[in-house]
């Protein structure tokens, strides 16, 4: 059966009331941090369950209910508004790393439960402005920042390579579809890189595997700081990397590669190995090469192995015809205009 956010809380419910009841005593300003058990215990785990209950059944009802009957038992008790709401942020914070690592493996499945859980928060905020109008003038703010930096959290978790802070393949496999498929609508331009490491294994087996890591992530800040804000790297695979370049045909795409292999090249590699890291690069083009992500990346892999096969440190870029064509690192030139492939069959 599919893991789902109503049987991640059921099968988890006291891990996270744990967890929940420990960040409510020591967050700092939350307003139930040092409160003695006694105080909070009876008026936190009823707000737990209600919490939980209408989290899991995305129910929006259940939002209302928290609002009228469980907001004037903790404003009772002396706590103010704000702090209820820090307290429903801190559950969120709580429930994150159980829904990333229990769906890590399933990004759909993930954002589902993700937008549940920011659906009832929404709710919540909701009934609240309407019952307490200073709550929006007051909280609305405290609010919005921490749901960006938990959205930062989150895209560090699920949507990027732990070593190198680059996307991870699972989500540059996604946005390549959908960039792809906005080139065919405005009938774009889009071109795609694959960077492989040269002699990566030699540095693994003679220096460790700790100086591989070093040198991934020199590269990785390399990349970065060589492409557009508006390009997307990522982490394809081992020591593979990937870049997407909206807008880009065969001749800007071999500009950024050249770009980047020569700034791998020139880059400080001290403390991996005396000889320079460099990276030999295989470009393809959309609508010239391919028309779908697949192959694409296919053509680009072609164009990448045509590079190392020449001798690395070069750039290649697939050919008209699908077969790759070498192009030397410092060569000059024009390609051909791109044709545009029928979509329609």
């Amino acid at each position: 059966m599919a893991r789902t956010l109503a049987t991640i809380i059921a099968e988890h419910q006291e891990e996270i009331a744990d967890a929940w009841m420990g960040r409510l005593r020591l967050a700092e300003g939350s307003g139930f941090a040092g409160r003695a058990d006694d105080r909070i215990g009876p008026l936190s785990r009823p707000l737990l369950r209600a919490l939980l209950s209408a989290v899991a059944e995305g129910h929006q009802g259940q939002s209302s209910a928290f609002v009228r009957e469980i907001c004037p038992r903790f404003a009772a008790a002396g706590f103010r508004l704000s702090e209820i709401q820090r307290a429903v942020l801190l559950l969120k914070e709580v429930l994150d790393p159980y829904l990333a690592g229990l769906l890590h493996a399933d990004t759909d499945a993930f954002l589902s439960a993700r937008r549940a859980v920011d659906r009832f928060l929404e709710s919540i905020v909701f009934e609240l402005s309407e019952r307490y109008p200073s709550f929006v003038r007051d909280h609305v703010d405290t609010y919005v920042k921490h749901l960006e930096e938990r959205n930062r959290t989150l895209e560090r978790q699920v949507l990027r390579d732990g070593l190198t802070g680059l996307y991870n393949r699972r989500y540059m496999q996604d946005r390549l579809r959908e960039e792809l498929a906005r080139a065919h609508r405005y009938r774009r331009d889009l071109a795609l890189l694959l960077l492989d490491v040269d002699h990566f294994k030699r540095v693994n087996d003679t220096l460790g595997h700790p100086a591989g890591d070093l040198a991934l992530a020199r590269v990785a800040r390399t990349l970065r700081s060589t492409i557009r804000d508006t390009d997307i790297p990522a982490r394809y695979g081992g020591d593979e990397f990937a870049v997407i370049l909206p807008e880009a045909s065969h001749d800007g795409g071999r500009a950024v590669g050249e770009r980047i292999r020569a700034a791998v090249e020139a880059m400080d590699a001290s403390g991996v190995e005396a000889s320079r890291i460099t990276v030999s690069v295989g470009i393809a083009a959309f609508p010239i090469d391919a028309d779908d992500a697949a192959l694409l990346i296919e053509q680009a892999d072609r164009a990448l192995y045509q590079a190392k096969r020449d001798g690395k440190n070069r750039v290649a870029v697939a050919g008209s015809a699908r077969s790759p064509e070498t192009v030397s690192s410092r060569a000059a030139g024009e390609s051909g205009r791109p044709r545009w492939l029928s979509l329609t069959g």
